[in-house]
């Protein structure tokens, strides 16, 4: 347990040491602990001197320190922020991390007329980045109760799954709850083995807010004392864990039943139970948004080949018999080189008459939820294309926050950066965090750029299945549905529903969700889905699209709506452009 707080002790070392005077970095992370997954956020505590009454926060985060060569890459990211005078105000920004080798993090406040107020600055490299580890948050409010939550966990099961317990999970113990989601974002368990009762709203939203995107919460019902907390999905049998939104609730009677390290032991210890969320498994869009978002088609061999060998013959022998006519083969030198710059300039016309010819954003929006509830986790996997080089200027509100991408796609290289021994810098990020949140996006010609944002939505209801019944309750019109019966390998597909509209499943025929094929081998039969197989070009319907891209966790049976709205309010500052709107909305629905 001292090893674990080696990191935070050595962080807020750091902070203290390098400080000034009015500006302090008080935490990255959750207590030094972070993941590239999403941003993290950092606690900077500043002292407004007297008449300011708005700062600017200014960081820079450099990435990869070498030490002729200077930093590999340099982040900077800003947020103006509202604050009372003559007051200390303690502001949390998400900046996205992305940390390797030596890294720095330094923040400058200054005021609206642009003095400075202070700064700070910490070696992020003194950071735990819990990559294939497994993060383990327990909340207590007696010191007993953490060492006994550990200990069953850490010791349950076979000889081999303690042993891999001691070299994979990390331990991290809180007494005092957290007001944002993000503060979570590391762990991939959280045991609640104290009292709810005295939780506010915003603190428990954030608990209940990292269930939804992905997360583990195994709550002792003895310990936590609140049988409100998520009380609609305390109703089964607490033997089976409830679907909340993406994530999974546990629940157990309480410590003295010593079966708390049960839940550790056997399918939670495999490799999706032990990695925390990530953006692996939970904002990774890129089969969705190739079949919705623009794509680029490049020209095959066949039409090379075609183009080639009328080349040839037009230089081979239309050419010389030209020549050869009017007894001016000389002329070739000329007359080859000509036609090699036409057909190159009408190559070049050619192939480019399918890019693209204006700005196009392609705001996909897919919210994840169950139906208990209408809150769904929105996510946002937004395209960008460009058909000349500039840089852009993506704004995105509903509190959305940056979770993946690339600051540019463009690679630079400097062959004399050893000889000169100057510093090389790579583009990095260029943030206004928000609302709304803006970031500048180099663009080459003909070139895309993908970014990943997740935040809340909150529907007026949900999606409910009773006798076969389907109802749609989340207010929404969705001009195409379908119904997932996976264990009874069913799709039934929907071309229109209404709010409030109900739909009788046993008045819809059915489809086959996968197919079952013997392989030339005479292997065992395999399972595919057509669609992944059959669908080549760009989708813009449901039934084309293969239904595991829909998955959530063991849910057996699954809504699919697509409609034009809600989409969260994203443009382009500056510049025309054409937006192509897609929402899709998932909910995993429980079997009567």
């Amino acid at each position: 347990m001292r090893a674990h707080l080696i990191p935070v002790v050595l962080v807020v070392l750091s902070a203290a040491a390098l400080a000034d005077t009015g500006v302090q970095i008080s935490e990255v992370g959750l207590k030094g602990y972070y993941s590239t997954a999403t941003p993290t956020p950092v606690t900077v505590n500043v002292n407004v001197p007297p008449g300011v009454n708005s700062i600017t926060l200014n960081f820079t985060v450099s990435l990869a320190q070498q030490e002729k060569l200077g930093p590999l890459r340099v982040d900077h990211i800003s947020e103006h922020v509202g604050v009372k005078s003559g007051q200390l105000v303690q502001v949390v920004a998400p900046l996205p991390l992305t940390v390797w080798g030596r890294s720095s993090l330094e923040v400058v406040a200054s005021d609206t007329a642009g003095n400075k107020i202070g700064s700070s600055a910490i070696d992020l490299s003194s950071l735990t980045r819990i990559a294939n580890e497994a993060l383990v948050v327990i909340f207590c409010k007696e010191r007993e109760a953490c060492d006994d939550a550990q200990s069953q966990i850490s010791f349950s099961g076979s000889e081999n799954e303690v042993s891999e317990k001691g070299k994979n999970f990390k331990f991290l113990t809180l007494q005092t709850p957290r007001e944002r989601w993000l503060d979570y974002a590391p762990a991939a368990f959280i045991v609640i083995a104290g009292t709810l009762s005295d939780w506010n709203t915003v603190e428990r939203r954030a608990l209940e807010a990292y269930t939804r995107r992905g997360g583990h919460l195994i709550l002792l019902e003895k310990e936590s004392r609140d049988p409100t907390f998520l009380s609609a999905y305390r109703t089964g049998s607490i033997q089976e864990p409830a679907l909340v939104g993406r994530g999974k609730l546990f629940r157990v009677p309480g410590l003295q039943t010593k079966t708390l390290g049960s839940l550790f032991t056997g399918k939670l210890l495999s490799p999706y139970g032990t990695y925390p969320p990530s953006s692996a498994n939970i904002a990774n869009f890129d089969p969705l948004r190739q079949e919705f978002a623009v794509s680029f088609s490049f020209p095959r061999l066949r039409w090379f080949l075609v183009w080639l060998v009328i080349y040839i013959f037009i230089v081979g022998v239309g050419n010389f018999s030209l020549l050869n006519r009017l007894r001016r083969l000389e002329w070739g030198w000329i007359t080859t080189a000509g036609v090699a710059v036409v057909f190159a300039i009408g190559l070049y016309f050619v192939s480019s008459a399918n890019r693209p010819k204006q700005i196009t954003l392609d705001n996909l929006a897919v919210y994840w939820m169950d139906d208990k509830s209408p809150n769904a986790w929105e996510s946002i996997p937004l395209r960008v294309s460009s058909p000349e080089r500039q840089e852009l200027s993506l704004t995105v509100g509903d509190d959305a926050v940056l979770t993946s991408g690339q600051p540019t796609r463009e690679v630079s290289a400097d062959i004399a950066t050893e000889i000169t021994e100057k510093e090389r810098m790579q583009p990095g990020w260029q943030i206004q965090l928000g609302p709304p949140f803006e970031v500048e996006i180099p663009m080459l010609r003909w070139s895309y750029s993908d970014l990943d944002f997740e935040t809340f939505h909150v529907f007026t209801g949900t999606v409910t299945l009773t006798d076969r019944r389907l109802k749609n309750g989340t207010g929404q019109q969705f001009r195409e549905a379908m119904y997932l019966d996976i264990s009874r390998n069913e799709k039934y597909l929907i071309s229109n529903i209404s709010p409030g509209e109900e739909i009788d499943l046993n008045r819809i025929s059915s489809d086959p969700i996968w197919e079952r094929v013997r392989m030339n081998s005479g292997a065992d039969n395999v399972e595919f889905d057509p669609a992944a197989i059959t669908q080549r070009k760009p989708a813009r319907h449901l039934k084309d699209l293969p239904y595991n891209e829909f998955s959530i966790g063991e849910s057996k049976h699954l809504f699919v709506g697509l409609s034009d709205t809600p989409i969260p309010p994203v443009s382009i500052s500056g510049h025309r452009f054409v937006q192509n709107r897609f929402a899709v909305t998932v909910v995993a629905l429980t079997q009567p």
